[in-house]
């Protein structure tokens, strides 16, 4: 079996440097968020969400005032 790989390298300039850690951040807050909110739900009543479920509510998160930095995004 032959395995490929590609190594590439960026060189951002400032602002795009900004963009990647808005990015980041915001993908790892989503995340917590949701990983967070499955094991509350599963200890509680022990079903978990579903994607759809998931989906449904980041639309609401990103229309809450508190959550405006992940339309950033």
């Amino acid at each position: 079996m032959i395995h490929k790989a590609f190594r590439y390298r960026i060189y951002p300039v400032r602002l795009q440097k900004s963009q990647i850690k808005t990015n980041c951040g915001c993908s790892r807050y989503v995340y917590n968020y949701f990983r967070s909110m499955r094991e509350q739900m599963y200890k509680m009543y022990f079903v978990t969400v579903s994607y759809n479920r998931c989906s449904e509510e980041l639309t609401a998160l990103k229309q809450d005032s508190a959550h405006l930095f992940l339309n950033d995004a």
